[in-house]
């Protein structure tokens, strides 16, 4: 067996490189069962603006008359994006500016007739009726006819005055006849007693007396009636002026009410043709168009426009896997990948999950699909890149993927942990 044995200068090295691979196998055995592992989640996602998109909704909606911008165009605010077509809009407009002249006019003759003093004869013009324009006109007849007719009765009002001045006065002769006739008839009646005057004579000069009485009677009558009949005329002569004043007074209150009804309808007509033209709110960039050609229509409270700002402070929208949802929560860092641009020129930019949802979102089989969480980039991850990637620019929906380092373990716990556990259990068992 010695002469099978090595030789001393051959085993001694032999088994120092045998003890030095044995420690080195040692130690990176120790090494890798106490070195910490950590525990990794990609999550993908997409770079949105920190400031909110606005949409534009036509408030009333119309025909398209002319788009003046496309997808993805950079606009500033106050550009004039596109135009509605208000061509039945503006011929309305013409037509109630029309009509509320006209009920002006109206209004102005109305109240010109109804404050003026009309003479007794009325011309055929004058300051009001040459002010007079189409139906204000007419208004204008009405009142020269009503003054004619107050006129035509306030003469029969004169005439029956006359008439019963002259009855009057008639009256007043008879009764002045009778009284002389009765004192006769008194003396007539004392030679009658005295047998100067025979009694025929008397009574028939008696007869006279009564007939001239009846006579009064009937005058005071017929003054009565004449006197009655004056004040109706009068009467008729003044609501003649009252009737037309109140057909005048009604239609020009008509009027009013309806040129407030014609004030709010204009008013709604050019706030409509104001807003056919539409401005951009803000600077930024088309993201969506659903007009794409005049001739479309514009339906009202619907989005046709919508405008992203630019992205000087993005964050993070990301999707969590339902299988990893245990393991986040918000205030988590994590590290921001940009997939499409190389990640050795790339800096280290780190991210903190900001929310998470707490329900899940659910495809169309009512399957959950993941969760929604969003992230927020450190205050220098823009001017980072920038000085990284010259080439580099931002633009909203740009594919992100984040790392986070959920735990840390080391090989020994991952793999004694378990056993330890278990031995454990045993002995209490």
């Amino acid at each position: 067996m010695k002469d099978d044995a090595l030789p001393p200068q051959v085993a001694r090295p032999a088994f120092l490189g045998a003890l030095a691979v044995l420690c080195f196998l040692t130690g990176l055995i120790a090494y890798a069962g106490f070195v910490p592992l950590a525990t990794t989640l990609t999550l993908s996602g997409r770079l949105v603006s920190s400031t909110p998109e606005v949409v534009l909704q036509p408030p009333y909606g119309g025909p398209v008359a002319e788009v003046l911008v496309a997808r993805h165009d950079h606009v500033a605010a106050g550009d004039v994006l596109l135009r509605l077509d208000t061509t039945v809009e503006t011929k309305q407009v013409a037509a109630v500016q029309a009509q509320q002249a006209r009920l002006r006019a109206e209004n102005a003759v109305i109240t010109a007739l109804l404050t003026t003093d009309m003479p007794v004869s009325v011309p055929v013009s004058g300051p009001v009726l040459d002010g007079a324009a189409g139906h204000g006109h007419e208004y204008a007849l009405q009142m020269q006819l009503a003054y004619a007719e107050h006129q035509a009765k306030q003469q029969s009002v004169g005439a029956l005055a006359q008439q019963i001045t002259l009855l009057e006065g008639e009256v007043a002769l008879t009764e002045r006849q009778l009284s002389g006739m009765q004192a006769r008839a008194d003396r007539q009646a004392g030679l009658l007693q005295k047998g100067v005057l025979k009694r025929t004579e008397v009574e028939a000069f008696s007869e006279q007396v009564l007939m001239v009485a009846a006579e009064i009677e009937g005058s005071r009558g017929t003054l009565a009636a004449l006197r009655d009949r004056q004040a109706q005329m009068a009467a008729q002569a003044q609501i003649v002026l009252l009737q037309v004043r109140q057909r005048l007074t009604a239609t020009r209150a008509r009027n009013i009410k309806q040129l407030q009804d014609i004030d709010q309808h204009l008013a709604e007509l050019k706030d409509r043709i104001e807003r056919a033209t539409i401005h951009a709110p803000i600077s930024g960039t088309v993201t969506r168009l659903d007009l794409p050609a005049r001739d479309a229509y514009a339906a009202r409270g619907k989005t046709v426009l919508a405008i992203a700002q630019p992205l000087a402070q993005p964050h993070l929208e990301l999707t969590v896997p339902t299988t990893y949802i245990d393991q986040l929560r918000p205030g988590m860092v994590g590290r921001l990948v940009l997939p499409s641009l190389p990640q050795r020129a790339m800096p280290r930019i780190e991210t903190q999950l900001a929310a998470i949802s707490p329900r899940a979102a659910l495809d169309e089989a009512g399957q959950p699909t993941g969760f929604a969480a969003q992230a927020d980039l450190s205050l220098d991850a823009s001017q980072r890149l920038a000085s990284a990637l010259s080439d580099l620019r931002l633009s909203e929906d740009m594919p992100v993927q984040v790392i986070i380092e959920v735990r840390e373990t080391t090989l020994a716990q991952y793999l004694l942990a378990p056993l330890a556990a278990a031995f454990q259990r045993a002995l209490q068992d």
